[in-house]
């Protein structure tokens, strides 16, 4: 009997060891899967304080400092553009006229299409811009987000580029629940359109985009970076590839976390960000932005964007090209002006740009770096 009862103690003590050791287990596995998280989402989010110099009250394109000047008018030089006057920035506006027409009447047709769940959210984000969103079951906590970040995105473009609105924007949007509806919508709008290839499209004739829903996160961020291209379009005229879809993955994926504080997601591996494209090469490439490698063209943009627009050189160096790019609102910059513009504020922009990312993304020692 005593034998049998010592038994029974010791089976009941490993029991309680195992459960013991499964517990421990189990809590290092969940706190190893925090740590993982954490520590993916610190090399794939980009926090960073807007330095004074960025942080200033909106003035005219004239009231610039003196390093700016210094680079303004050597770049300028270079790029043999010249200034424009008083009056064309006044009259600022690209013709659309040959193809408007055409696009507006679509949209109307689409609109009046439409079945009755689908519902106007008339979004007003300042005096300047406006947003009226068609959507089935669109929550008032969507509404309110993409509010806050429109609004702080146009901010950026009169606090950080000097740009603001000569004439009132409203951006028109209708919502896709589904591929096969947004699919449809695309081909009613683009010859030879291929399905599968985007989440958003944005047409300059009508001030119109299509998104489709995948999820809240994704459609808001999809809205934005549609709306950036009309922001683009009306301020500033066409733009490059590289530097309007950068804009547009880059204001896209910011949000404000701080009084002079922004966040950037990144939504690659640090083997993904490693495969980007050089500068030269987006800029230089317009058929790969819709071949088979359009991901990483875009990663490639919105990193180098991103680059430019933390760096004080690099945010001089944007507000020089997107100057230049208003002079001639409806002619894009050609591709060794861009160029030029660019090594005239970064000599050697390219290792530059590999330090600063090996810096905040693939945190390599100085000891190992090329």
């Amino acid at each position: 009997m005593p034998n049998s009862k010592s038994a029974q103690t010791r089976k009941r003590s490993r029991l309680i060891w195992l459960v013991f050791a499964i517990s421990l287990l189990v809590i290092c596995a969940l706190v190893i899967r925090f740590q993982y998280i954490n520590f993916k989402n610190k090399l794939n989010g980009l926090s960073f304080e807007l330095s004074p110099v960025q942080v200033v009250e909106y003035k005219q394109e004239e009231h610039e400092t003196d390093l700016e000047k210094v680079h303004y008018e050597k770049a300028t030089l270079t790029a043999k553009l010249s200034k424009p006057t008083d009056n064309q920035q006044e009259s600022y506006r690209c013709d659309t006229s040959d193809f408007a027409l055409e696009q507006q009447t679509q949209w109307q047709q689409q609109i009046e299409a439409l079945d009755s769940d689908f519902q106007p959210h008339h979004i007003v984000i300042n005096d300047d811009v406006s947003v009226t969103l068609y959507a089935k079951n669109l929550t008032a906590e969507f509404v309110k987000e993409l509010q806050a970040r429109l609004f702080y995105v146009y901010e950026l473009y009169g606090s950080h580029f000097h740009i603001r609105a000569v004439r009132k924007l409203n951006l028109k949007m209708i919502m896709l629940p589904d591929q096969a509806s947004y699919d449809t919508f695309g081909s009613m709008f683009i010859d030879n359109y291929v399905p599968g290839t985007s989440q958003g499209l944005f047409f300059h004739g009508s001030d119109s985009a299509f998104i489709k829903y995948q999820n809240e996160q994704q459609a808001i961020e999809t809205a934005l970076h549609e709306a950036i291209h009309g922001l683009n379009f009306h301020l500033i005229g066409v733009m490059p590839l590289a530097i309007n879809e950068g804009l547009a993955e880059l204001f896209s994926s910011m949000v404000k976390s701080g009084a002079n504080q922004a966040t950037i997601d990144f939504d690659e591996t640090n083997e993904q960000l490693m495969q980007h494209e050089s500068f030269q090469t987006i800029v230089n490439s317009k058929e790969q932005w819709d071949a088979n490698d359009t991901s990483r063209y875009y990663m490639s943009g919105k990193l180098w964007l991103t680059f430019f627009f933390m760096e004080e050189k690099g945010l001089l160096l944007l507000r020089a090209l997107l100057r230049e790019e208003r002079k001639e609102t409806c002619t894009l910059l050609e591709e060794e002006e861009v160029l030029a513009l660019v090594i005239d504020f970064y000599l050697n922009y390219e290792i530059e740009f590999k330090n600063w990312l090996n810096h905040h993304f693939l945190d390599i020692p100085d000891n190992l770096r090329d």
